[in-house]
């Protein structure tokens, strides 16, 4: 009898280990699980700089984006004697088309790096035309990777020159037909315009970039209007007046909102002066990184 009883006592002791060890590995997948959702919705920004083709806006802004976001980044020190300032968020710049004024005239060459074999950006997986393609580091390039693995977002930042009438039709023309274009994954998060005062309001360009946007399809257009005729330099004394400015701003804004139908509209001025553009821009950097 007594043997019965102490099998009968093994055996629920046993059951109660098995359901204990059972619930203990149901919350151990469940938490891992959790963990693994969160950590694969890593940030991936996909930024499309586009400007007229005639002054240094776009190229400055596409530049100075990129600096600004990894100034942001969080830093992994301590991985190596060259690793104290290598960032989380990686960032890509790309100008796989021809443009008059290039954003590698605002980098300096120790910052940027050709993407490794392991480093796959969208340019070069839809087979464009050849140009410029890098990541950017916010100080001199590491001589090894040191994130192990770790990372913080991926920016992916093209600076593009509004297309002619010609290029604009192709693009149009591969939308119409279902196929996908050079411009299928660029812009998706935003695109932002850069444009002199003197051409903010111009019917012509707004008309041509209201096309480009239908082709795009960004979430979000960002309206940069620069004053004074130089711009990335400092002229204070070229400043127009600040009725002007906001006459300029207004026009410029209405006519793109008109061209964007239901795309949200950002507009903003940005100043002469190098230090308050450089605020400027990494506003906006924070800003697209959390949107």
């Amino acid at each position: 009898m007594s043997q019965r009883v102490d099998k009968s006592l093994q055996a629920q002791n046993e059951a109660r280990s098995n359901q204990h060890i059972s619930s203990i590995a149901h919350l151990f997948f469940d938490s891992s699980g959790d963990c693994d959702s969160s950590s694969s919705q890593a940030t991936e920004r996909h930024l499309l700089v586009v400007g007229t083709g005639r002054d240094t806006c776009a190229p400055y802004t596409a530049a100075g984006l990129g600096h600004h976001i990894l100034d942001q980044s969080n830093k992994l020190n301590g991985r190596g004697s060259t690793g104290a300032a290598f960032p989380m968020r990686q960032v890509f710049f790309g100008e796989p088309s021809p443009v008059c004024f290039s954003a590698l005239s605002h980098l300096k060459e120790s910052t940027y790096r050709l993407p490794l074999a392991e480093e796959v950006v969208p340019w070069e997986r839809n087979k464009v035309a050849n140009g410029p393609i890098f990541r950017l580091f916010p100080g001199t390039v590491p001589s090894e990777d040191f994130s192990g693995g770790l990372v913080e977002g991926t920016f992916y930042i093209r600076h593009f020159d509004l297309p002619r009438e010609a290029e604009l039709q192709a693009l149009e023309t591969h939308q119409l037909s279902g196929q996908h274009s050079s411009l299928s994954n660029d812009g998706t998060d935003a695109l932002l315009w850069c444009v002199g005062a003197s051409a903010a309001a111009s019917l012509v360009l707004t008309g041509r970039l209201g096309r480009l946007l239908r082709v795009v399809r960004p979430r979000k257009v960002y309206l940069l209007v620069f004053d004074g005729p130089g711009q990335g330099k400092n002229n204070p004394h070229q400043k127009h007046s600040p009725q002007t400015e906001s006459l300029v701003l207004d026009k410029s804004k209405r006519l793109l909102k008109y061209v964007a139908g239901e795309i949200e509209v950002d507009s903003r001025l940005m100043a002469v002066s190098g230090e308050e553009r450089a605020f400027q821009l990494s506003s906006l950097a924070r800003q697209l990184s959390l949107s």
